[in-house]
């Protein structure tokens, strides 16, 4: 069965109650999904998704560290691995602007990777509202349908 994998970054649990969201519109498609936070996630993991679901809290207009360091450590080991992966990004922040800065870094360097973008990238602002949890699953189904 095809998989997605879920990897994100919370501070607050608003970014994590996203990545839930996304998770229920993955499940929904009929795909099967893992979700991990970024301080956990392992190289294994990501190599094995068929796509992979980004989200973080934003840090001063960019993705949070931990989400960061996944990038960094463990995408450069094995860049090869992900030319034409599906992706897509969530983020959370305090102001909308910040958001979209830092769903902007996570797709410029998933397009590094040569990933290939799935959907617009979601952005909440605080707590998400079911307005955003629908955009999230939205989000998911239209990830997932790209590997079903």
């Amino acid at each position: 069965m095809p998989k997605v994998l879920v990897v994100y970054f919370s501070r607050t649990g608003n970014t994590e109650k996203m990545a839930n969201s996304v998770a229920e519109g993955i499940k929904e498609v009929g795909v099967g999904v893992v979700v991990k936070k970024a301080e956990v996630v392992k190289i294994d993991d990501i190599v094995a998704a068929d796509a992979i679901a980004f989200g973080s809290a934003t840090s001063w207009g960019y993705m949070g560290g931990k989400l960061k360091d996944v990038f960094e450590n463990m995408l450069i080991q094995a860049r090869d691995k992900f030319k034409g992966k599906p992706f897509a990004v969530f983020t959370s922040a305090g102001v909308i602007e910040s958001g979209k800065k830092a769903a902007e870094s996570i797709e410029y360097i998933a397009k590094y990777f040569n990933m290939q973008s799935a959907a617009k990238g979601v952005v909440s602002q605080g707590n998400p509202t079911d307005k955003d949890k629908e955009a999230c699953k939205e989000l998911g189904k239209k990830l997932a349908q790209t590997i079903k």
